[in-house]
């Protein structure tokens, strides 16, 4: 059993020039039955914490959060401490920290983030699935349609409006998707103006 941090003693943490990596290591049932996740938390499959301890800077303390801080996360923050990384468990877990008026973030129950973007896309838009698929949601999907269609497929595949004032963009329109590494403010979707 790795060693444990009170949410109180997290918050506080979290609030200094040094935050720990806060790392979502609940099931995959767990994550996709539940609306919302903590609050700038990466999400990692519990189960492969072998393959992504490799990943993670060595001088980062990490707190490993479970649904309720039992023995799920107290296995993987044992797991680091063996893989040479400072890793605590979070008491109560992702419950306790709602309960106690936590940061958390919303996100479409059942399922990951959800992300339309135009088919056939430029080289400099490659990388953004790759790189949301990378460090933000493994389970991330991803929609392609033609350009025309973009705001289309957005409103049939994701119909709950964004939490922001419409703004208009030079060369795209972005609406952010249940983004677990910030405030919840609604959708993803990249519009090319069509001159690129």
């Amino acid at each position: 059993m790795g060693a444990s941090i009170s949410v109180p003693q997290l918050q506080e943490l979290l609030s200094s020039d040094h935050p720990p990596l806060v790392i979502d290591v609940r099931t995959a049932a767990d994550f996709s039955a539940d609306s919302v996740v903590f609050a700038g938390a990466l999400r990692r499959d519990p189960e492969e914490v072998g393959a992504w301890a490799a990943e993670l800077p060595r001088a980062a303390a990490v707190v490993a959060c479970c649904a309720h801080g039992r023995r799920l996360s107290q296995d993987v923050a044992a797991a680091l401490a063996q893989a040479g990384i400072a890793a605590q468990y979070l008491e109560g877990g992702l419950e306790g920290w709602k309960a106690a008026g936590g940061a958390v973030s919303s996100k479409p129950s059942g399922a990951g983030t959800r992300w339309v973007t135009r088919e056939r896309p430029k080289i400099d838009r490659i990388a953004c699935p790759w790189l949301i698929a990378r460090f933000i949601d493994a389970q991330a999907r991803f929609l392609y349609v033609p350009t025309s269609d973009v705001l289309n497929a957005r409103r049939a595949s994701m119909p709950r409006p964004t939490t922001f004032p419409a703004c208009p963009f030079p060369t795209s329109e972005t609406f952010a998707a249940s983004m677990p590494f910030s405030k919840p403010t609604g959708y993803a979707i990249r519009r090319s103006s069509g001159s690129r």
